[in-house]
């Protein structure tokens, strides 16, 4: 695998990539240029593209396949920042598409993302240390930013001060939000998000990771509330899930969906639908005693809709009576 630094005298093709990144003309002279020295990148911006168009043959996706397993760190190394061990795995956060790096898991190091090859990310993960260096995240660089998680408070205060940031669709993060006597300053920066017109999604994992829906009175009653689609709580068990259903119908947020979600369940709730979600079966089992105990806690609630389903399928009538009676009676 070949980068950018390989081929000095191709500067000028990958900055036309960088400079419209909508376009698929450019990034394919690229490849063919690339082709013409006997790199393999431009192959694999080749199928890359073919697969984003929905025309791969599934010979393509699999040679495709193939050049990412043995060529992806190479290509890391040229996203400063990027943090790439003897151990890091290729994983849903750390994508390819259309041959450019699409997401990735930032490890802060205090190197700024004023590289051009920054300006093609969409999502961050952020792991490790604090942030450093606020050119971390606030570059303007990162113009394409979407999805940005994994913040603490100090990462979260670069966000508000950086840029405007037009595409940020969804922020994570952990920290003391969710106490009522602690957190105050942290509670202050995410309602000072309504800056970023566009947010839609908040993943939460507050720390404590227990707690009350009295303690998300203060997000409930926001105007930042109202612009979100959809509020993820990572959560210990039992969920308050009668309290914060309450809260869905006292602010008539008809729109918002809210996740209550531990490893290998999640509960999604609207004002009047609830889905029961395991990972897989064996999640089933896992957590099959803790749906029992909520049971009782969303059961009462009217709701047209109420699903369980193990993986992309919906749970079979054995997978119910595990339940319990309550999820039986009610669930579709």
């Amino acid at each position: 695998m070949q980068r950018r630094d390989d081929h000095p005298t191709l500067g000028p093709l990958f900055d036309a990539v960088v400079e419209a990144p909508d376009d698929d003309a450019p990034r394919q002279v690229l490849s063919d240029a690339l082709l013409d020295r006997g790199d393999v990148r431009g192959e694999f911006i080749a199928l890359q593209l073919l697969r984003a168009h929905g025309v791969a043959t599934p010979k393509q996706q699999s040679r495709e396949q193939i050049l990412q397993e043995n060529h992806w760190r190479r290509w890391f190394s040229e996203v400063p920042g990027v943090g790439v061990s003897a151990t890091t795995a290729l994983t849903s956060l750390h994508e390819f598409h259309r041959g450019f790096l699409r997401a990735c898991v930032l490890t802060p190091c205090g190197v700024g993302a004023d590289s051009p090859a920054w300006r093609m990310v969409e999502r961050i993960d952020v792991t490790g240390p604090s942030i450093q260096n606020p050119g971390e995240l606030a570059a303007p660089a990162l113009a394409r930013l979407s999805v940005l998680t994994g913040l603490n408070a100090a990462g979260l205060q670069v966000v508000l001060d950086g840029p405007q940031r037009p595409r940020l669709h969804e922020l994570g993060f952990a920290g003391p939000w969710l106490q009522a006597d602690r957190g105050r300053q942290e509670q202050r920066q995410v309602l000072a998000l309504k800056r970023f017109s566009t947010l839609r999604v908040l993943a939460l994992a507050p720390n404590p990771f227990r707690h009350h829906a009295d303690h998300l009175a203060w997000l409930f009653e926001s105007p930042l509330v109202l612009q979100l689609e959809r509020v993820s709580l990572w959560m210990e068990l039992p969920f308050d899930v009668a309290g914060l259903h309450a809260l869905l119908v006292q602010h008539r947020l008809e729109r918002m969906k809210l996740e209550l979600v531990n490893t290998g369940l999640k509960l999604t709730l609207f004002q009047d639908w609830l889905t029961v979600q395991f990972d897989d079966a064996f999640w089933l089992g896992q957590r099959a005693q803790a749906v029992r105990n909520l049971a009782s806690h969303f059961a009462p609630f009217p709701y047209p809709r109420f699903d369980v389903r193990v993986g992309a399928r919906p749970a079979t009538k054995d997978e119910l009576a595990r339940l319990g009676s309550v999820v039986v009676a009610h669930a579709r």
